[in-house]
């Protein structure tokens, strides 16, 4: 194998590879961070920032190049709970569908044409596996909400602080509810206001819902009024909310099914035209430009699924 084809398939594995690297140096430093914020004050923070500004500054351009990384990747922050695949396998099998996409493309294009391809293949596999455990946890966190807020209800109903009944929350109510509520408990014990705790959720997990809770606790502890009744109509909207996002989703079966049958449709025609008239699809497998025509129809039948899928998926979002 030549100088000229060895370097590209470095490149293509070392991408991989450097951004798991970034992303756990990333996933240490934010734990120390954690653990820092436990222990030291806010004014002893303070300080701190203030007597080393130059760290601060290195500090914020490295994490604004940490940060563009996980923005095209859309690697969750600070949300372990929701990885259901290890960061190092799911960099495994990029790599593994990059290499196998760049050999593939050999056989119809130059090894240059197809490098770039498999980097964009490698890149698209890892971000729609951290989209997609994500919103897999966004929507366990969903549907558990109406529980998890008749709970809260129950202990104001007793005459419980609304802190007492997070706390019941990260006790009784399962997972993951539970362990994003024992860190809302943590907060909260450290001095973070409720609707600032519930906003912290929001921002990881893009639950909605969430955002509404902490508004409208935020709202009623300013304002005052009796905070069961409150909770009582949030839980009914939460509930419609619901139900009106599975009936989108019901609606949407028939046009996932049809994205299905498309995608399907031309190698059931291919393999049928070939029985029944053999030799018919030969230039498309024997001449150089019926396998540019080939990959050409893979590429655009790929780019015609997903785009069909993101529009499913714009429609029936919240």
């Amino acid at each position: 194998m030549s100088v000229g084809v060895i370097l590209p398939l470095v490149i293509l594995l070392a991408v991989p590879l450097v951004a798991a690297i970034v992303l756990k140096t990333d996933g240490r430093g934010r734990k120390l961070n954690e653990r820092i914020a436990d222990v030291v004050t806010p004014a002893e923070a303070n300080a701190a920032e203030a007597a080393a500004p130059k760290l601060r500054l290195v500090e914020a351009r490295s994490g604004s190049l940490i940060g563009a990384l996980r923005k095209l990747l859309q690697m969750p922050e600070n949300l372990p709970e929701a990885r259901k695949m290890p960061v190092p396998v799911i960099i495994l099998i990029a790599i593994l569908l990059g290499a196998g996409t760049v050999g593939f493309s050999r056989l119809y294009f130059s090894f240059y044409v197809g490098l770039p391809v498999g980097i964009v293949v490698a890149l698209l596999f890892t971000r729609s596996v951290f989209v997609g455990e994500v919103r897999s946890y966004a929507r366990k966190l969903r549907r558990q909400m109406p529980d998890m807020i008749e709970f809260v209800v129950s202990a104001t109903l007793a005459g419980l602080p609304v802190s007492e009944g997070f706390a019941g929350v990260a006790r009784e109510i399962a997972s993951p509810t539970k362990e994003e509520f024992q860190r809302i408990s943590r907060d909260i014990s450290l001095g973070v206001p409720l609707d600032e705790a519930l906003m912290r959720l929001f921002r990881r997990t893009e639950v909605a819902e969430y955002a509404i809770f902490a508004v409208t606790l935020g709202v009623q502890g300013r304002s005052g009024g009796k905070l069961s009744e409150v909770i009582m109509r949030l839980a009914d909207t939460v509930r419609q909310r619901i139900a009106i996002a599975e009936r989108a989703a019901a609606m949407a079966a028939e046009a996932k099914l049809s994205a299905y049958v498309l995608s399907v449709l031309p190698f059931f025609g291919a393999a049928l035209m070939s029985v029944m008239q053999p030799g018919f699809l030969g230039p498309l497998i024997h001449t150089k430009s019926g396998h540019h025509l080939v990959f050409i129809g893979g590429v655009t039948l790929i780019c015609g699924w997903f785009t069909m899928k993101h529009m499913i998926i714009k429609a029936t979002s919240e």
